[in-house]
């Protein structure tokens, strides 16, 4: 076999990305000029796969969103794709405030691929992202999601919801479910769980209706004491 046979590349390359080696041999067959056989590789493995030193086998350096609080506020913030696209919550609501407009340029090169001085060339510099500021509370929200997720893993709920609000401002302090997911990890997530349960669900409101129920007698004048009570509904 010569050495640009796909068959031979993907039979050395396969087994090191843990990948079928009749699909890798199928993309290397393909009629784009360029495919990804593999992409989020870690340095060390990439390293190994060059040092096959196969014809067109290359890596390309790419940045990656890391998650230090892992799962914190996860629901709610959501998480990008390879290519950096916001896929769920905020990342999804606000991807492009938060991913601006990369840069350009075009050049001509010549036969040694040093670029012309003189040739046409045109060049568009990038415009960076902006921040978005949420009013959720870091310590509420942690505080919040490890209460949740004690009492569903207790009474063996399904999942469970946290919102926790500033009632005079309308901002939300902590908003947490349980099961949550850690965004660094999605493939050991369950897919039910790449949701925000709390915006997304719809359920039974239950005696939370007593509370506008209350507040309406109160403001009409219809009653001026509330006696408490303990019904389970």
């Amino acid at each position: 076999a010569s050495p640009c046979d796909p068959h031979l590349i993907a039979s050395k390359v396969a087994p090191l990305l843990g990948l079928d080696p009749a699909r890798v041999e199928e993309k290397l067959r393909s009629d784009h000029d360029f495919v990804y056989l593999e992409r989020g590789v870690d340095t060390t493995l990439a390293q190994r796969v060059l040092d096959l030193g196969l014809p067109g086998i290359g890596t390309e350096s790419t940045s990656r969103r890391v998650h230090p609080s892992q799962d914190l506020a996860s629901g709610v913030l959501g998480f990008t794709d390879l290519a950096g696209d916001g896929k769920m919550g905020v990342e999804l609501a606000y991807d492009k405030v938060l991913a601006g407009v990369p840069g350009e340029v075009t050049a001509q090169f010549d036969a040694f691929g040093r670029v012309i001085p003189t040739g046409a060339d045109r060049r568009r510099d990038p415009v960076a992202g902006k921040d978005v500021v949420l009013t959720l509370d870091r310590d509420l929200q942690w505080y919040a999601q490890r209460l949740i997720a004690d009492q569903v893993a207790a009474t063996h709920a399904k999942n469970g919801t946290v919102v926790v609000m500033d009632v005079r401002t309308g901002e939300l302090l902590a908003l947490a479910t349980a099961p949550t997911f850690d965004p660094d990890h999605l493939t050991a997530a369950d897919g039910d769980r790449l949701t925000n349960p709390a915006i997304s669900d719809v359920f039974e409101p239950g005696s939370v209706n007593k509370v506008v129920t209350a507040a309406a007698a109160l403001q009409d004048r219809k009653s001026t004491r509330l006696n408490s009570s303990h019904t389970a509904t």
